[in-house]
């Protein structure tokens, strides 16, 4: 829903901006791991620890509203 979707958006707002970064890159540019570590001069790894992380805390604090 709408307001589901402006919940995940605000807290993709309180994440570090690393994982901000990358996570737009990767979700909403559609661009490929080794791209954004390019464009982000960061380890491929590096990307994909970031990737993690956000979506673990996106998942966390979606959750934690929700009750």
């Amino acid at each position: 829903t709408t307001e589901m979707l402006a919940s995940v958006l605000e807290i993709i707002d309180t994440l570090p901006s690393k994982q901000q970064m990358v996570l737009r890159l990767k979700h909403i540019e559609g661009m490929e791991v080794e791209d954004i570590a390019r464009v982000a001069q960061m380890r491929i790894d590096a990307v994909y620890q970031n990737l993690s992380r956000a979506r673990r805390s996106i998942l966390q604090k979606f959750k934690n509203e929700r009750r």
